[in-house]
């Protein structure tokens, strides 16, 4: 057969170049050339982006491809062709079987019958007819207790003992932790009664730290006061707000800013995730960055200021104090499970004292700083996956969430049970939302480059981008993957202004709440700046 090589690249096919003929003497050998088509993904911009890949199979030679300075040399690929991948036809062919029979799974014998119980009736025995689900006759069910498998089924376990009102770190009955492995393997049991060969799991200590929510120990919290005084010459806090402020929105327009008057940088080469104003006045910003053994990803202020939470990437949503610093509480939220946004119930006269965490393991869990546990006091459990988003809508009576379900899913404050669900076949994920200051309208952002109620133009796909309403509502902005910012008309939903305000990813935008015309911006290029 002869040498074939097939190459794609940029969208066109080029022309078929003959492979070099072997050293003289040696037995002319079958080979086959196959390259990977280029993989095209969204650029800042609006442009695309071609990066070609060749797939490498056991005993493959790669051949190496053009120099480029923005492509990792270790990959062997490219700038806008793709690279030939050489190996032996029998290689290939063991490589395609070995693909085909993992896609396709184990088939059974010709003739296999599906088992059925025991003899007799449905009637009298309901384990007659398994139905077209059960096993082929004779086959063995092997169930593989992986550790990611066993970290799950340890943290079940853990949470039901809670829902029980017993010790999560007591010894369970069946014979203690230690147990626990040989009874989750023995779940493995076959539909027709045979018993499952499940593979034998050693005990690793990294495995234990996922029996609890506080095993993990987390980081001394460290606080660092860098005004001049924590109180003034009249004994007022730094946190009061200056003379003059009122806390009620002046009657003004909302302008569009022109102008970067200040910038803060964080000092390191990593960025911010969330800022956020304080509550009312805004004459204090609290800013969420990503520096330091664990990245804060979200943060939220109470409904008067005095505390916040922090939603961290080392599985902790954790309490402070605004005035002195102090972390008052630390909820650890077990291995493996981090909190994407965490929000304070805003209405005072609810349950100021509790709030919201989304966690990744498709769960709401609501905390009390109360309570003496640490263990969630109520949990809602409708999304299918990881959850993103919480916005608190009529005064604090309801929420909305959303999640990698892209599904919008309304709640009643305290009770587990959705009360709205909205799925449409056009629908994608919406990580962030932001109510309107009327609070009947509610924006989300969508990760399809657009934002419910048709707000087009940015790039957002694949950034959990921040929105905020200006304070009269007539303007909704955003951010975009390239640094730029963006001021669309609410109701008209046109665009009336972008502009380059950022370096990298334009992750949040805030609102002065009196000075419609002032705006806050943090990118992950390590910096917060202010416009008017």
């Amino acid at each position: 057969m002869d040498d074939l090589i097939a190459a794609y690249g940029d969208g066109g096919r080029r022309a078929a170049a003959p492979q070099p003929p072997p050293p003289s003497g040696a037995a002319p050998s079958t080979q086959l050339a196959v390259v990977a088509a280029p993989r095209v993904a969204p650029r800042a911009g609006g442009g695309r982006l071609t990066a070609s890949s060749a797939y490498a199979v056991s005993g493959a030679l790669v051949v190496a491809g053009p120099h480029h300075p923005q492509l990792d040399a270790a990959r062997g690929a490219g700038a806008s062709r793709a690279q030939p991948v050489a190996f032996e036809h029998a290689a290939f062919q063991d490589a395609q079987r070995a693909a085909n029979k993992r896609l396709r799974g184990a088939r059974p014998r010709a003739g296999a019958k599906r088992a059925r119980g025991d003899p007799g009736s449905v009637d009298d025995n309901p384990v007659a007819y398994l139905g077209p689900w059960a096993e082929y006759a004779g086959a063995k069910t092997k169930q593989v207790i992986t550790p990611e498998l066993e970290a799950y089924m340890r943290e079940a376990k853990r949470r039901k003992r809670i829902k029980d009102g017993l010790d999560p770190d007591a010894p369970s009955d069946d014979g203690g932790e230690g147990n626990d492995a040989a009874a989750d393997a023995a779940v493995g049991a076959s539909a027709s009664g045979a018993a499952a060969e499940a593979e034998p799991v050693a005990a690793e200590p990294a495995l234990e730290a996922a029996a609890g929510p506080s095993s993990t120990p987390a980081p001394a919290e460290v606080s660092t006061f860098y005004g001049d005084a924590l109180f003034d010459y009249q004994g007022r806090s730094w946190l009061a707000p200056p003379a003059g402020v009122k806390a009620s929105a002046l009657d003004l327009v909302a302008k569009v800013p022109s102008k970067c008057h200040y910038t803060w940088s964080s000092g390191s080469d990593k960025g911010f995730s969330k800022i956020q104003l304080f509550p009312g006045t805004g004459h204090l910003l609290l800013a969420a960055s990503l520096d330091g053994p664990a990245g804060v990803k979200d943060i939220n202020f109470n409904h008067d200021g005095s505390s916040f939470l922090t939603a961290s990437y080392d599985s902790t949503v954790k309490v402070w104090d605004t005035e002195t610093g102090a972390c008052i509480r630390t909820y650890a939220l077990g291995d493996g499970v981090h909190p994407n946004c965490a929000r304070w119930q805003p209405n005072p006269t609810i349950d100021p004292s509790s709030f919201l965490a989304a966690l990744s393991s498709s769960r709401i869990e609501q905390f009390d700083v109360r309570a003496d546990s640490p263990a969630f006091t109520q949990e809602y459990k409708e999304h299918l996956s990881a959850v993103h988003g919480i916005c608190f809508v009529e005064g604090g009576k309801r929420f909305v969430s959303t999640g990698d379900d892209k599904a919008v899913r309304a709640w009643e404050w305290g009770i587990p049970v959705q009360i709205s669900n909205v799925r449409e076949p056009h629908m994608h994920a919406m990580p962030t939302m932001a109510l309107h200051p009327k609070g009947k309208h509610l924006a989300g952002q969508c990760l399809n480059n657009q934002i419910l109620k048709r707000f087009m133009g940015h790039n957002n796909a694949g950034y959990a981008l921040h929105l905020a309403f200006s304070p009269d509502g007539s303007m909704l902005s955003s951010g975009d993957a390239s640094g730029k910012l963006w001021f669309w008309d609410w109701g008209h939903s046109r665009i009336i202004k972008s502009f380059k305000a950022h370096s990298d990813v334009l992750v949040d935008v805030a609102w002065h709440p009196l000075n419609p015309s002032w705006m806050f911006t943090a990118s992950w290029d390590g910096t917060v700046k202010f416009w008017k």
